[in-house]
């Protein structure tokens, strides 16, 4: 992918740009070993996601056991799986198409995951088609803006994003935490169901191939007589056709040379018979005038 800062005439701003897709990809630090140590338990990413695009996060968090737990939230996910060190939730939610303070409630992520105690963040890589301004943590919950169907379960204080993080253009600010991520789940549920149903069934039940009949099938005595001859009759086989041939030769009738010979004598004595009266016949025809 490609990775360039530049000016944002938008927000009067410089912005990284990250084109590419997936392929695109930021990562604070480079090495992994080094970690951040960041103990806010709120993760800010101040971005602009084009309408359609996709956009991944990776999260490395430790808990207060030091284990190292890896939450992948990506668009792509459409619903909640995980391990014990890893975790993939859907951020199909997200707004696009205009600056976004998007902001992670990380606690609320690990314990509602893993069952544990969040510490620090590590590690925080993204990857999308954005562009990219910064990306901070906060003491306490932004103010959620975004008045749409999921609601954020936090009964702590709420904070304004900071004056030196504030962009001077119309923003939404964002919440997700694991009650977000299970209500867009179950909302999306009844959708997944009958994408599933439409796919089994099919499209048109006058469509189905159905069996062609035999021309002589004209009954239902005919069907049953024809399925029952084809079950009683012997497979053919090389024996059995030999069988038959010898068979055929000894019903043939067979004529000896004495027949043959007797055969020839009678047929030239009726011819000798039949000549002295076809002389006859001719020399009284040669008589008349």
């Amino acid at each position: 992918g490609k990775v360039q800062r530049l000016f944002d005439k938008g927000i009067k701003s410089y912005v990284y740009l990250l084109e590419g897709g997936p392929s695109s990809k930021m990562v604070v630090p480079r090495d992994e070993k080094t970690g951040l140590s960041l103990t806010q338990p709120f993760l800010v990413v101040q971005l602009s996601v084009p309408l359609g695009a996709g956009f991944n996060v990776e999260i490395l968090a430790t808990d207060t056991v030091n284990s190292n737990r890896r939450i992948f939230l990506s668009s792509a996910y459409r619903d909640i799986s995980h391990t014990p060190l890893h975790a993939r939730l859907p951020l199909g939610m997200m707004t696009r198409g205009q600056w976004v303070n998007l902001a992670f409630n990380i606690p609320s992520i690990v314990s509602g995951v893993f069952n544990s105690t969040f510490k620090s963040v590590e590690l925080i890589s993204v990857s999308a088609s954005c562009k990219l301004r910064k990306v901070f943590t906060m003491r306490h919950q932004p103010h959620n803006t975004n008045t749409g169907l999921y609601t954020p379960m936090y009964e702590g204080p709420t904070d304004m994003i900071p004056k030196s993080c504030s962009l001077n253009v119309g923003t939404v600010t964002q919440v997700v935490d694991m009650a977000v991520i299970r209500q867009w789940v179950d909302n999306q549920q009844p959708k997944i169901q009958r994408e599933a149903v439409t796919k089994s069934a099919p499209q048109n039940p006058l469509l189905r191939n159905k069996p062609i009949p035999s021309r002589n099938a004209h009954s239902a005595d005919h069907q049953r007589k024809v399925q029952t001859s084809e079950k009683t009759a012997p497979p053919k086989t090389k024996k059995t056709s030999k069988m038959r041939r010898e068979a055929t030769k000894v019903l043939a009738p067979t004529t000896s040379r004495a027949e043959t010979s007797r055969m020839e004598s009678t047929r030239l004595e009726q011819n000798s018979r039949m000549e002295p009266a076809s002389r006859l016949e001719q020399g009284s025809r040669l008589d008349q005038p």
